[in-house]
This record gives structure tokens, sequence and C-alpha cells, in this order.
């Protein structure tokens, strides 16, 4: 598996929003779930952890998943994208990288499909969106599914 790196190069402020997310990645603060931004019982995925560590209010919506009330009032369990792209500089839906037989790759399937712990995912975030760089990562040590 190899990163994507972005194209185009993010904003200093968005940086230093990306570095803000990969240190808490890394912090061991926050416990890793897949398939929904956030449990009820403090656990998140990569991309709630990025909501969570901008202030985003969390609620309770219809379907009882625990999601994130956004600067528009619309709750959702994916962030929502125009908040994410201004803060972080890419959208949530951004292939970053790239599995097996050339299939590019979101960092929520990398969370929920792959098994990548949140060190590994903030290495993507890291080389794909701040240093711009194609770094591979071997199929050993991940979390279990």
């Amino acid at each position: 598996m190899k990163t994507i790196p972005l194209k185009e190069p993010l904003k200093q402020f968005q940086i230093d929003n990306c570095r803000q997310w990969i240190e808490a990645l890394r912090s061991g603060k926050y416990r890793q779930i897949d398939g929904v931004l956030a449990s009820e019982n403090g656990s998140f995925c990569c991309l709630g952890v990025a909501c969570e560590i901008k202030n985003m209010a969390r609620v309770i919506q219809d379907d009882g998943i625990l999601g994130f009330k956004y600067l528009n009032n619309i709750n959702d369990s994916m962030p929502d994208f125009n908040y994410f792209e201004f803060t972080y500089g890419f959208l949530p839906t951004t292939r970053l990288a790239k599995g097996l037989g050339g299939i590019e790759l979101m960092l929520s399937e990398l969370n929920d499909n792959f098994g990548f712990t949140f060190d590994k995912i903030a290495d993507v975030i890291e080389a794909a969106c701040i240093n711009r760089v194609e770094i591979e990562f071997p199929n050993a040590n991940f979390r279990k599914l």
C-alpha cells in the first residue's frame, strides 16, 4: 500500500490543523472504532477525531448514531464536506492511499476496512498532505478487524 500525495499544497492554517489532527491520532487519547464517526462510549474513527478536535458539537441522529452538528446545522455520519475541506485542505473522500491492484482508498476505508491503526493513518496524512510524498506501508502490524 502506498500514499497518494496531494497535488496542491495546503495553506499554512490547514497544515497546522492537519498537524493537530496527526498529534491527536498518535496521542493514545482516542479509542478507535469503525463504521461511524464516534460512539457513545467515546470511541472514534479517524475522521471523528478530526471533528472532535475542532470542537464540533456531538449529537445523536435520528438513526441513533452519534454524529456531529455542523455550522450549517446538518447532522451526518460523514464530516461536512465544505467545513472539512476548508479546515484540512482536502475532502474526507479524497483518496490518499493506493492498495493492491492500484485501488485508491480514502482514510475512512483505511480505518474501517483495512485495519490501519491511528498511528498508521497519521503517517498517511503526514506523508500525503503535509510532506506530499509517496511512502509504502508493509502489510504487517495492523489492528485486528
